[in-house]
């Protein structure tokens, strides 16, 4: 068997004996199956759950109490409140790879409203958890947008999945107590437990409402939704098994081949001496850039619709500390580097793009912490080696073959081949993989934000410009997928200067299902600061504040006057490209 196979992604492998959806047909009613408090409490006791597993032929899901999840039983019921339906959780195992037994976790979240549809959403960083995949948290909101307990609400039945592990890390769940790389757990992580599970939790959504009801009722609708590593989940979803799904929506998707690539470097140049950047410094750096790049949307309100329009040049731009010697508001040499290495693409020898940049945009809260860096290309990559040295190989230069010539991160090709084997199956930002999306009726929304200090929004950018070059460009491809870009607003819409919330979940409701396709999304200031003590994002301080935010190539143009916070004055057009202006800032990142 091959080794994509065994990741599931191919179909056939797994029998499932339960017809559940059908991507593309006619929807089925979405009338609520209501199920009555008292019933829904009685079905939501761990042997009754255990009873409906029984009844499931082919997806050996089997519940039991994981300890992980949000709470510490393998059932829980909620109670109605004023503002929301009765709800049941249970917490399992479902069986990822009948040849060796391998499992991964779910949380299953049935409303007792249910809409008839179902809602698979991704994980967050390398998983291993549920933090941002439970729809009875507040924390969803920074993967599904909207406002927490929206999609209880709504009625939705809706699962997530840990991805086959329980460590909360980068990779120190990939390796074994003997230092040995465990594959089967690196599988489940990069696309096998959102593939069986997109099978597994529509067979239990229905199984559980037949048995309220006494008869199963088809899903009508299906969709899959997620942000940063849930982002990724739902792009490798739009490559591999589109099919399963609806619609697709995928937030700030992260590559994981590109990033731990880019931030390695980071890490490596502030390592040097005087090369590190202090708050002040980046927070000086900010204001500079503002000076230059706010302006070039027409408006000067404080808010960068189009970072990568800016000619903001680190070398030439900040101010040079006299003598080299750090202190006060100037840069060193060094400084300047690391500001050029942040801001500017990987590229390997030959001048190829590897990976973009990061953002310009409100660069005094994007300057980013490496968490996918080194270690993660000692795990994945080169399979734990104690040998490997990330320093053996990047070099940190200026000049040489191709468009990108700033000083950065260069790295081996033979590197970025090794890369692409270990992260391929996982990453979902390769075009030529897209064609299997492009053939089915399933539509992607993909959104990032301009300011996400995490993960660049210029691989977003990259990805869709990629793809309109593979699909007959943008006009034929916003048939099937559209791009969305939130400026002023850091990853995720966790924080940031700019409105930051909108509804994702219900501009795809309205182009799959009312075939209203989504021209422009309005959005509005939510807080999400879910750090305690963390300072209150500035947008706050307008919590009346709402934005146009229009489909890319275009950018929202104000019409002159009236209050710039007010979305109502703003206005997207179909014959608007000025988001495809590119200028030093662009070049530099890579985003050619």
């Amino acid at each position: 068997m091959s080794h994509f196979a065994k990741l599931g992604l191919l179909t056939g492998g797994i029998g499932f004996a339960v017809a559940v959806a059908s991507t593309g047909g006619v929807a089925q009613s979405t009338r609520p199956v209501e199920v009555s408090s008292g019933q829904l409490q009685s079905m939501c006791r761990a042997e009754a759950a255990q009873q409906v597993v029984s009844t499931l032929a082919g997806t050996k899901v089997i519940v039991r109490a994981i300890g992980n999840g949000p709470f510490k039983a393998a059932t829980s019921f909620v109670a109605a409140t004023n503002a929301m339906p009765a709800f049941c959780q249970i917490t399992g195992t479902f069986v990822t790879n009948p040849e060796t037994g391998k499992t991964a976790n779910f949380l299953a979240t049935f409303p007792a409203n249910w809409n008839g549809k179902y809602l698979q959403s991704g994980c967050s960083g390398h998983c291993g958890q549920f933090g941002v995949s439970n729809p009875a948290t507040p924390l969803i909101s920074i993967s599904a947008q909207g406002d927490p307990s929206d999609i209880i609400r709504r009625g939705y039945a809706h699962i997530a999945t840990d991805q086959g592990h329980e460590t909360y890390s980068t990779s120190a769940w990939a390796v074994r107590p003997d230092g040995t790389i465990d594959q089967e757990a690196i599988d489940d992580w990069l696309v096998r437990a959102d593939r069986v599970l997109a099978r597994a939790g529509k067979e239990l959504t229905v199984a559980f409402y037949a048995k309220a009801n006494g008869t199963p009722r088809p899903i009508a609708r299906s969709y899959f939704n997620g942000c940063s590593g849930g982002g990724r989940d739902a792009l490798v979803a739009a490559s591999f098994f589109p099919e399963e799904f609806d619609g697709i929506i995928a937030g700030s998707p992260y590559n994981p081949m590109g990033v731990p690539f880019q931030n390695a470097g980071i890490e490596i140049a502030q390592g040097r001496p005087n090369a590190s950047l202090s708050p002040a410094l980046t927070s000086y750096m900010d204001t500079l850039v503002k000076a230059q790049c706010d302006g070039l949307d027409g408006v000067r309100d404080g808010v960068i619709q189009n970072p990568m329009a800016c000619n903001f040049n680190p070398e030439r731009d900040l101010p040079k500390c006299a003598g080299d010697k750090p202190g006060g508001q100037c840069f060193t040499k060094a400084q300047v580097e690391t500001a050029s290495v942040m801001l500017s693409a990987v590229t390997d020898e030959r001048g190829n793009v590897v990976q973009p940049g990061y953002s310009v945009s409100e660069v005094s809260t994007n300057f980013p912490i490496p968490h996918f860096g080194a270690d993660s290309q000692k795990v994945f990559v080169h399979r734990n080696d104690p040998a490997f040295s990330i320093k053996s190989i990047y070099q940190l230069r200026g000049g040489g073959p191709g468009a990108i010539t700033a000083f950065r991160s260069v790295i081996p090709s033979a590197e970025v081949r090794l890369a692409r084997t270990a992260f391929g199956a996982g990453t979902g930002h390769f075009a030529e993989n897209s064609d299997r999306l492009m053939r089915s009726r399933t539509k992607l929304l993909i959104w990032h934000n301009l300011s996400d200090e995490a993960l660049t929004p210029y691989m977003s950018v990259k990805y869709y410009k990629e793809l309109a070059a593979r699909h007959g460009g943008y006009g034929k491809l916003q048939n099937s997928a559209r791009l969305f870009l939130l400026p002023g607003t850091t990853h995720c819409s966790a924080s940031g200067i700019a409105p930051n919330n909108f509804d994702a979940l219900g501009a795809m409701e309205n182009w799959v299902e009312r075939g209203v396709a989504p021209e422009a999304l309005r959005a509005s200031v939510a807080d999400r600061q879910f750090i305690p003590g963390a300072p209150k994002a500035d947008a706050l301080k307008y919590p009346n504040w709402t934005a146009t935010l229009c489909k890319f190539p275009e950018m929202a143009r104000y019409r002159g006057r009236g209050d710039v916070k007010d979305a109502a004055n703003w206005s997207c057009s179909p014959s608007d490209r000025r988001m495809l202006k590119i200028g030093e800032t662009g070049r530099r990142a890579g985003v050619l």
